[in-house]
């Protein structure tokens, strides 16, 4: 999933190649700043150093602030150095001057940056962009591809992780009215007597009724004749 090039990119080859050196200076020397500037920010791309080819772009936007390619440029370098919010940033701002064939490429750079970033919804988006400016470009038409796939397959574990957490989230609540009910029941049988208790609880009761007979009669015995005397 390569990020297209830009169309000033300059190779290195002629650059060194002794008969043309002479003149190249003299073009670079004639040539806008913007030219210039963005040309070297491509040199510094070739060789990988995109903090100085950064610098270079920055300033061919100075220079001519209208220009689309020294964005489209400086997207690419901050898309190498993995920073998503410069990139996006440098791609939307070429855009807005962008032909239909730098913006087509812009579009599909820009889908490649939402798909790393796994934002599939804004890369389907970008994709289709591309397309609808360039209809014939394959590679385009394989990454909308697989950035729906990719969506699909997120939404589909999206619903499996939202299922999964009500089924979990029910279980819990059955747990907490099971264990609620139990602990009701347990109330209850903590109130009721078993048979052994109850029994035992007859039998004092009984004892306790003869005892209190016994006392009663014992209070009002009535009282016998006196004893003889003797005289």
């Amino acid at each position: 999933m390569s990020w297209k090039t830009s169309p000033f990119n300059v190779s290195r080859f002629t650059l060194y190649v002794l008969r043309f050196t002479l003149y190249v200076l003299l073009l670079s020397s004639c040539a806008p700043a913007v030219v210039v500037h963005n040309n070297a920010g491509n040199e510094r791309y070739a060789q990988r150093a995109y903090d100085a080819a950064i610098t270079e772009y920055r300033r061919a936007q100075v220079a001519d602030p209208d220009r689309p390619e020294p964005y489209y440029n400086a997207a690419n370098a901050f898309n190498r150095q993995g920073e998503i919010t410069a990139t996006l940033s440098q791609a939307q701002q070429a855009l807005k001057t962008a032909d239909d064939d730098l913006a087509a490429q812009t579009w599909y750079n820009l889908g490649n940056a939402y798909f790393d970033a796994e934002q599939w919804g804004a890369a389907i988006n970008a994709y289709k962009e591309a397309l609808r400016l360039r209809p014939d470009d394959m590679d385009a038409k394989h990454n909308l591809e697989l950035a729906l796939r990719k969506n699909e397959e997120a939404n589909q574990r999206e619903n499996e992780e939202a299922n999964q957490r009500e089924n979990e989230e029910a279980n819990q609540r059955e747990g907490e009215e099971a264990n609620q009910r139990e602990g009701e029941e347990a109330n209850q049988r903590e109130g009721e007597m078993t048979p052994e208790q109850a029994r035992q609880l007859l039998q004092a009761i009984v004892g306790e009724s003869q005892t209190l007979q016994e006392r009663l009669q014992e209070i009002y015995r009535v009282p016998g004749p006196p004893p003889e005397e003797d005289w």
